[in-house]
């Protein structure tokens, strides 16, 4: 007896009565959307049964099975669907059953399955009929708000519709000035571009006697290495290893030179087109007069490389020594 009341508690607890006949029914859904167990089942706003359980379909993991107990005294047709809905912000969800009328014959019977639908929030609160009403009365609030927003510009009084206007015109003041800027440093900035032109023209020049510097000194270090002193073949050596190490780093840098040019070709493409600032840093007159100058200081310097190369390259040998440097009549250095 107690095992009896026991589970008649706990079904009673469930929304469910014992001595009552009830048809169960099956359902499936791709989405429960909170829906519980115990959840009621709805006809037109009447509880009719309740929601007794809810577990993935272990063929098919994308759907929801739901079995829902209903009265027995309902019989239900077989275009029936069972729609989730919310019942309120903070109500939960249940389950109505929509069908035109009650079933007489070929009815969906009992252990069958019913076809699921699911429900929003504002469809399930507010009736479909009742929705393009609703927002026909937000549309025409929501006018009269902004029509309110406008006149309070009217009258001498400042509004936000006052405001957006001085924003504009503030806008349209500063563009017309940074027109006039841009105007005016447009000269400034085909002079850069061309500057910049020439600059990187007289380095290619220059490359040409980069290349003959190179190519003395590997013929240098080739003599050296085939000298065949028997006595001095260590130091010799030495010295040539040391020659090649810099010779390596000579053409390193002309290699370097050569992509450096190509790269200069790009940042003159792209300040030609307006990109980046460098502009900004070309606008001054005097970095073409330093480059001007660092150009003639590198004539000079390969020059004198040319006329003198003891005082650049300094080769010891057993039993020799070095002819001193004598200064040039014809020195370029000294002729300015």
């Amino acid at each position: 007896m107690v095992v009896f009341v026991l589970f008649w508690g706990y079904k009673f607890l469930k929304g469910k009565n014992v001595f009552d006949d009830s048809n169960t029914y099956k359902i499936v859904y791709h989405y429960v959307d909170q829906l519980t167990a115990s959840s009621p089942v709805m006809v037109n706003g009447l509880k009719v049964g309740s929601v007794t359980k809810i577990y993935l379909n272990k063929e098919n993991v994308d759907e929801v099975m739901v079995e829902i107990e209903v009265d027995g005294v309902i019989s239900l047709p077989q275009e029936t669907k069972a729609v989730i809905f919310s019942m309120g912000l903070v109500g939960g969800k249940g389950i109505i059953l929509k069908f035109d009328q009650h079933c007489k014959e070929n009815c969906i019977p009992s252990g069958g399955f019913i076809e699921g639908e699911l429900k929003g929030l504002l469809s399930s609160m507010v009736p479909e009929e009742d929705i393009e009403s609703y927002l026909e009365k937000l549309q025409s609030g929501l006018s009269g708000v902004m029509d309110s927003i406008g006149k309070q510009g009217m009258g001498g009084e400042t509004g936000p519709a006052a405001d957006l206007q001085s924003i504009i015109s503030n806008l349209a003041g500063i563009t017309a000035k940074l027109d006039q800027v841009i105007g005016r440093s447009n000269n400034n900035i085909e002079k850069s571009i061309s500057d910049i032109q020439s600059f990187t023209s007289s380095l290619k020049q220059n490359e040409a006697h980069l290349n003959n510097v190179m190519t003395n000194l590997d013929e240098i270090s080739g003599q050296l290495a085939g000298a065949g002193l028997d006595q001095t073949i260590v130091k010799v050596d030495s010295t040539i290893q040391d020659l090649s190490v810099s010779i390596n780093q000579l053409k390193g840098i002309v290699k370097t030179a050569g992509n450096s040019f190509e790269n200069i070709d790009k940042i003159v493409d792209k300040v030609q087109k307006g990109e980046g600032s460098l502009g900004k840093l070309i606008a001054k007159d005097s970095l073409y007069d330093e480059l001007g100058m660092t150009i003639e200081h590198i004539n000079l310097l390969l020059q004198d490389l040319r006329l003198n190369p003891t005082r650049y390259i300094n080769v010891s040998v057993i039993g020799r020594k070095n002819k001193p440097y004598e200064k040039q009549e014809s020195d370029p250095a000294f002729q300015k």
